[in-house]
C-alpha cells in the first residue's frame, strides 16, 4: 500500500500496523464526518407565512419594547406574527422553568409561556 513519497517508511508500518489491529481507527472519522454532513443538512430554514413565501425580517430587526410588553395574557400566536408585531428577527419561545443563556441581543425576542394554557406570561427584548 503506497502512502506517497513523502512519509516515511517507519510511519507506514506503524500506520498500516495500527489500522489492522483496530479498523476503528479509520472507521470512527469516516463516521463523524458522515454525521456532521448529515446534521448540517437539517440546518432550520427561514419560517414561512403559510402562502409559500418567506417573509422577510424587519428592516432594521431590532425588537420593540412596548410591542413585545403588549403580547403578554395573549395566547402564544406563530413565530412569523410575533416577528411582525414586535420587530424582532429572532423570536425565542420558552417556559416558565427552562434555562436560557443571558447574552443581550437587540434582534431577539424572548416569549416566556405558560405550557398548560400556552397563554404569554413574559415578553421582553434581548
Amino acid at each position: 500500500m503506497c502512502f506517497g513519497a513523502a512519509i516515511p517508511t517507519r510511519f507506514q508500518h506503524t500506520l498500516m500496523r495500527n489500522t489492522r489491529r483496530n479498523p476503528m481507527r479509520v472507521i470512527f472519522p469516516l463516521i463523524s464526518v458522515s454525521a456532521m454532513a448529515g446534521l448540517a443538512a437539517c440546518a432550520s430554514l427561514p419560517a414561512s407565512d403559510g402562502a409559500g413565501s418567506i417573509s422577510p425580517p424587519p428592516a432594521n430587526g431590532e425588537c420593540r419594547v412596548d410591542d413585545a410588553k403588549a403580547l403578554e395574557g395573549q395566547t402564544l400566536p406563530t413565530e412569523v406574527k410575533i416577528k411582525a408585531l414586535t420587530g424582532a428577527s429572532t423570536v425565542r419561545v420558552v417556559g416558565p422553568n427552562d434555562m436560557v443563556t443571558q447574552d443581550f441581543r437587540v434582534e431577539r425576542v424572548t416569549i416566556i409561556v405558560d405550557p398548560l394554557t400556552r397563554k404569554i406570561l413574559r415578553a421582553n427584548c434581548g
